[in-house]
């Protein structure tokens, strides 16, 4: 069994334990708007037991000065979910980046790592797609969920188009709306800024 993840390396007299959880409170918010759709449940669902397990492990949480985000593919059998949500960690401080500085700063703390950066992960980080009511990883031979394959043969010539697509650059949720058509992307940005603003308002 293995497991995945990111960090972050913090330094100050802060409580890290409670800015870990701020931090992951704020990524969940961040990426419940890009990710609404029903085929991303399977991935939701995984959390209730990775994060015990994580816990356990001590992959979640803290480790002196980093926090610490793990997730377990339980044996090969959660692999998609274990891995997309790695892929969706990152684009979040990627691009909530002050979000989580503000975050670190209101808990007596600075994050020391540095920023992920957005454009290279929405370029080359992760293969994702949803079809068919789920999300699946692809590769040049097919599509893969946590227990479930999809083989090039079986598509339908829709489906070998967004098969295509998703080869080239990620199609997951969050990529799709932070990668857009040119504009939408600038209004997406500013209104979650926006949105991140107004929660520190009212801290």
């Amino acid at each position: 069994m293995g497991s995945t993840g990111i960090s972050l390396q913090v330094s100050g007299d802060g409580d890290r334990a409670v800015l870990h959880a701020a931090i992951w409170e704020a990524a969940r918010d961040f990426l419940d708007m890009y990710t609404g759709s029903p085929a991303y449940e399977t991935a939701y669902s995984y959390l209730s037991e990775a994060i015990p397990h994580e816990k356990d492990l001590g992959g979640w949480g803290v480790d002196g000065d980093w926090l610490r985000w793990m997730f377990p593919d339980f044996a090969g059998c959660c692999a998609v979910s274990s891995n997309i949500w790695v892929h969706w960690l990152q684009l979040a401080f990627a691009a909530d980046w002050d979000r989580f500085v503000q975050l670190a700063g209101q808990h007596g703390l600075e994050i020391v790592s540095e920023r992920p950066a957005l454009d290279g992960l929405l370029a080359n980080d992760g293969s994702y797609v949803t079809l068919r009511g789920e999300v699946w990883s692809v590769d040049e031979k097919g599509l893969y969920g946590d227990d479930k394959h999809l083989p090039i043969a079986d598509l339908d010539p829709d489906e070998l188009a967004r098969h295509a697509e998703a080869c080239e650059r990620c199609m997951c949720g969050p990529c799709a709306m932070l990668r857009p058509e040119p504009g939408i992307c600038g209004v997406t940005m500013v209104w979650a800024s926006m949105t991140s603003g107004e929660q520190g308002a009212d801290e």
